[in-house]
């Protein structure tokens, strides 16, 4: 959601009627967004949510172009599309500008009978969504993540390194973990909700905790290192939410007294279950206060690589 950015547009639907081949799908929305380049070369990847049984997607074109007024992504069908609920990902660079002020992105999805008619013939009644907010970039987002202390005693390793000891910290598959992240800020906080997206597989508790205290966050008793600055005591976590891969965390502070411009601040969120397998890679985002980061890198996880045995 990073003005500028690299991202990626998901619609979910589900078609009533079949959409024949020589048709497809025509979405508008906001002007501004072009091809990443980045990912995938900017093919769309188009699958089925059904899973038993699993209509087949059939072969397909994805094309980002642009009118006068919107951006436009068309999806052409070399086969029949069959009724069912889809999700369409199409990997987008998101406009220079942040969304102005007091507007709501919306996106308009048709599905065409016949691709390039005119008038089109739609399959389906239209369908309208309202978009995510393209936002200022965030300077900073990551997972604060160490080596595993495997000192004698914990006191021996920088204060980085014992989270695995002291918060539950586990980069193993399946397992539930705790994750520390920190976030600096190009304005000063508004108060409202700060939003986690991590890659699939991770799961939030639906009840998720939040720690943000100088002696809490890397451990109890721990002291923050020097890179980060304590939380004002003049701001508190109201609640978190989470539901499979999102966590919502509202931040409640009076205006004008949250977090500062240029400082980093680390939070600690708990009860994160790991994917269950070794993705090759994933991204998570935040986004708070009007500002949105760039994808950064989820933990690796641990996993047995090559090996073999020997009689």
């Amino acid at each position: 959601r990073a003005a500028g950015f690299d991202g990626a547009a998901i619609f979910d639907f589900e078609t009533v009627s079949p959409v024949p081949s020589g048709g497809g799908l025509v979405i508008s929305g906001p002007l501004g967004f072009a091809t990443a380049g980045s990912e995938n070369g900017g093919v769309c990847l188009f699958r089925s949510l059904a899973r038993d049984p699993e209509p087949q997607v059939p072969a397909h074109t994805c094309v980002l172009g642009s009118s006068a007024n919107a951006t436009i992504i068309t999806v052409g069908l070399e086969a029949e599309l069959l009724p069912g609920g889809y999700r369409l990902r199409v990997p987008l660079e998101n406009p220079a500008d942040a969304t102005a002020a007091g507007v709501t992105p919306q996106w308009e999805l048709e599905t065409h009978e016949v691709l390039g008619a005119s008038p089109p013939a739609f399959a389906d009644l239209p369908g309208i969504a309202w978009g995510d907010r393209v936002e200022q970039p965030m300077p900073v987002a990551e997972i604060v993540s160490g080596e595993l202390c495997l000192e004698e005693s914990i006191s021996h390793c920088d204060v980085v390194d014992r989270q695995y000891q002291l918060t539950g910290r586990s980069d193993r598959p399946g397992e539930r973990s705790a994750l520390i992240f920190a976030l600096s800020l190009a304005a000063a906080s508004e108060p409202g909700p700060l939003v986690l997206r991590a890659p699939e597989g991770y799961e939030f508790a639906t009840e998720c905790n939040v720690t943000i205290g100088a002696e809490e966050v890397f451990g109890e008793g721990t002291t923050l290192p020097e890179a980060y600055t304590a939380w004002p005591n003049s701001v508190s976590i109201a609640t978190c939410r989470g539901q499979d891969s999102q966590a919502v965390i509202e931040v409640a502070h009076a205006a004008g007294a949250g977090l500062l411009a240029g400082e980093r601040y680390a939070f600690r969120v708990d009860y994160v279950r790991n994917p269950s397998w070794a993705q090759a890679s994933g991204l998570f985002t935040l986004d708070f206060s009007g500002e949105a980061s760039a994808p950064f890198e989820a933990p690796g996880l641990w996993t047995l690589g090559a090996a073999s045995l020997a009689a």
